[in-house]
């Protein structure tokens, strides 16, 4: 079973900061933690990021969509410049 995860709020008067994301995942056999250093950008507008499912086994082509979003959650219709990370755990 998955959880929600929360994440704190941050000052609004900030443009930018660097914040400390910590994931601790413990199961019946596995249990597994680490601590990482966060880019936080405060921009005008939201992404929502959708995958074409919801778990990958090692290997998969995954295969996701983007779409951009004003603070009422309308869809933005400008080029935003963006930055695409691949994280190793």
């Amino acid at each position: 079973p998955f959880s929600r995860l929360q994440l704190p709020k941050w000052e609004r008067s900030f443009k930018s900061h660097v914040a400390l994301f910590t994931v601790e995942v413990t199961g019946a056999t596995l249990r597994y933690f680490d601590r990482k250093r966060v880019y936080i950008d405060n921009l005008d507008s939201l992404f929502f990021v959708q995958t074409d499912k919801p778990i990958y086994k090692p290997g998969q082509k995954i295969q996701f969509r983007v779409v951009s979003l004003n603070k009422e959650f309308i869809p933005v219709n400008k080029q935003v410049g963006s930055t695409m990370q691949q994280f190793f755990f």
